[in-house]
């Protein structure tokens, strides 16, 4: 198993300037030393330690990274043993491990976030295995169909509504590029993750109001039809849909 990543390299994360991304941290951080030096004495909201293979799912962890409203990139490491100070035993890895670990993260987590994984090599055929994940900044991931965030050092299940809320949330905060419409119609969006949406406001409140009502309260659609940018940073997925009853936006 290769311990270099594949992309190409970029500035250190802890530059001002940095274009930071998995792939930037995965260039960085390609030895012990430096690695020490990252993650500090503790784990934090954006690094989590694990001695072993993990007990549970890495894809919750990723998801909850990847849920950072900041768009920074998280930091999984596995076969560290917490302190301080750490210690770093390493894992006996093998091919077949990690490509078990990037398919939990890439299939059961929705959307897929940006990832990276390499390992760090610690002597005696025993290695770290790194894993640096990152979201848009917009939405909350899931885990097979769970929302989760991570909260200082812990990944925290959320509520549909809590999710939606915090969605919401974070696209009236950003600027005015976030509620201009686009040249495009509800067919630029995932019907599933709109789906999830609606779902989720009917769940919160009781409401007679079509889908595209519903769309236009939140400022995802124009009154014309015209989707947002925020519309389409939340609910575009690896497809788009083009069938009309498919199209979330069609009036009930």
């Amino acid at each position: 198993m290769s311990n270099n990543p594949s992309e190409e390299p970029s500035m250190t994360p802890s530059q001002p300037d940095t274009d930071e991304s998995p792939d930037a941290l995965a260039r960085v951080l390609d030895n012990l030393t430096d690695l020490k030096n990252y993650i500090g004495q503790r784990e934090s909201h954006l690094v989590e330690l694990k001695k072993g293979a993990p007990r549970t799912p890495a894809g919750k962890s990723a998801a909850a990274m990847a849920s950072n409203e900041a768009r920074s990139v998280g930091l999984i490491v596995l076969g560290v043993k917490e302190g301080p100070p750490h210690s770093f035993p390493g894992l006996e890895l093998s091919d077949e491990f990690a490509r078990k670990l990037r398919n939990d993260i890439t299939s059961k987590v929705s959307p897929p976030p940006s990832v990276q994984i390499w390992t760090i090599h610690t002597g005696d055929n025993r290695s770290l295995m790194c894993i640096a994940v990152q979201g848009d900044g917009h939405r909350i991931y899931e885990y097979e169909g769970q929302p989760y965030k991570r909260i200082g050092t812990e990944n925290v299940k959320l509520t549909r509504s809590d999710a939606l809320e915090q969605q919401v949330s974070r696209s009236r905060d950003r600027n005015s590029w976030e509620t201009q419409t686009r040249s495009g119609t509800t067919e630029l969006l995932d019907p599933r993750h709109v789906s999830r949406f609606l779902d989720a406001v009917r769940d919160r409140q009781s409401t007679g109001r079509s889908d595209q009502e519903i769309l236009s309260h939140y400022g995802f659609v124009s009154e014309v039809g015209l989707v947002s940018n925020a519309a389409v940073a939340l609910f575009r997925g690896s497809r788009t849909c083009g069938s009309a009853d498919a199209t979330a936006g069609r009036r009930r």
